[in-house]
């Protein structure tokens, strides 16, 4: 993925929020949803948003939902 734009949203509501999109060039949309508090603002929500997807990204292995997601679409995964 080639990112192209990053997007941030707030989300109002009981639990207010921001909603930070990471796009890329092929239409692919990464969304990172991170309830507001005292130590998230607009200057820094975009790195917190980067950091948990590394953290994400460094786990080990397939997680339970990737095996499943596998064994549904027979290794198409354009379905």
């Amino acid at each position: 993925m080639h990112l192209v734009e990053t997007q941030i949203r707030e989300e109002g509501g009981s639990n207010p929020a921001f909603r930070v999109e990471f796009c890329g060039d092929g239409g692919e949309v990464i969304s990172v949803l991170m309830r507001q508090n005292d130590d998230l603002s607009r200057d820094n929500v975009i790195a917190k948003a980067r950091a948990l997807m590394i953290q994400i990204g460094s786990i080990d292995g397939p997680s339970d939902y990737q095996q499943s997601y596998e064994k549904q679409s027979n290794g198409d995964f354009d379905r």
